[in-house]
C-alpha cells in the first residue's frame, strides 16, 4: 500500500510540476520572446529542461532505492 501512495505522489508531483513550467512558459517566455521562432525554441528548451530533470530525479531515486551503484562515466 506504501508503494503505491509514494507512485501516487511522483505521479501527482510531475503533474504539478508540469503545469508549474507550462505557466512559466505562458507568463514569461511568451509574453517577454518577441519573435514567434525564438518563443518556440526557448519554450521547447525549458520544457525540454523539465523533463530532463525530472528523468535524472527518477533515475536517481530508482537506484537508490534499488540500491544499485552509480555507473562511472568514463
Amino acid at each position: 500500500m506504501r508503494s503505491v501512495a509514494v507512485l501516487g505522489l511522483l505521479v501527482a508531483a510531475v503533474w504539478a510540476s508540469s503545469l508549474g513550467v507550462l505557466v512559466l512558459i505562458e507568463a514569461v517566455v511568451l509574453r517577454a520572446v518577441g519573435a514567434s521562432v525564438l518563443r518556440s525554441v526557448v519554450g521547447s528548451a525549458l520544457f525540454a529542461a523539465w523533463a530532463a530533470a525530472w528523468y535524472f530525479l527518477l533515475k536517481g531515486l530508482a537506484r537508490r532505492i534499488l540500491r544499485l551503484p552509480a555507473r562511472a562515466t568514463a
